[in-house]
């Protein structure tokens, strides 16, 4: 939530930079609370490069305005860089600082926070590989050679990803392997369920997602960062396929919660 309660709190925007085209849309909805009124209320303003707005100005005396909703469209046609804070009687204090692309939108809502919507935005995908608690995801014998994990398709799953332009892989490493090979656990797809191992495909455009089950990251997270999706990956019905490479055969790595995160 976030309140202003003096007569000179002001909610702001203000640009890194100049802009190249156009200031970006500012939309705020709030209400003022007394104690014995309830006001609705709204403004709209545009940035004005890197002088300081108010996309929410400050509420008279006795009064809490309390904010529910803002947005920040980049109109530009270029990326910008948008600070929101609190000026506080001259002092500022920020809130959340985001970079655009153009047609982003950076929105808060009461109760859930703030959070850059893309142009045919999706909320954030996971697909759990894994979420037994009561067992880890034991990689018997994993061989050198990249494989299905377990040497099976059972874990593969249908995943819509139209829309998509990212992937993630975060896994609990809780048994490593000692193997020469830098054993890893990898995602991999295919355009639709299919069992012949030869046929899946990377899944980044330009990197594997995948992450290390090496000597070292015993009980840690090990997480890929966020990798951009291959092209033939961003469809409906894709096959997503855990896969495990560069075992020595002998050790067997396991992990516990292991997610792929999609945006």
């Amino acid at each position: 939530m976030i309140v202003l309660t003096e007569t000179t709190d002001n909610l702001q925007a203000v640009l890194a930079g100049a802009i190249t085209t156009n200031q970006l849309n500012c939309f705020a909805s709030w209400r003022d609370v007394t104690t014995t009124d309830y006001t609705p209320g709204r403004s709209v303003i545009n940035t004005n490069s890197t002088t300081d707005v108010n996309i929410v100005a400050a509420p008279a005396a006795s009064t809490q305005r309390v904010v529910d909703f803002v947005s920040i469209f980049n109109a530009d046609t270029v990326a910008a860089v948008v600070t929101v804070k609190c000026d506080a009687n001259g002092t500022e204090y920020p809130l959340v600082k985001m970079t655009l692309a153009s047609g982003e939108t950076l929105e808060y809502v009461d109760g859930s926070g703030w959070a850059v919507k893309s142009t045919g935005y999706k909320p954030t995908l996971y697909v759990a590989l894994h979420a037994d608690a009561s067992a880890n995801f034991a990689m018997t014998n994993a061989t050198n050679a990249e494989r299905f994990a377990l040497n099976t398709t059972r874990h593969i799953q249908m995943v819509d990803l139209a829309g998509y332009t990212q992937a993630r892989l975060i896994a609990h490493v809780l048994v490593v392997s000692a193997s020469a090979n830098t054993p890893l656990l990898r995602l991999r797809y295919y355009t639709s369920l299919n069992a012949t191992f030869a046929n899946y495909l990377q899944l980044g455009a330009s990197s594997q997602v995948e992450v290390s089950v090496f000597t070292g990251t015993v009980n840690t997270w090990q997480d890929s960062g966020w990798i951009d999706l291959a092209s033939g990956a961003k469809a409906d019905g894709v096959a997503i396929a855990m896969c495990e490479v560069g075992g020595d055969g002998v050790a067997d790595p396991e992990v516990g919660w292991t997610v792929a995160m999609f945006r």
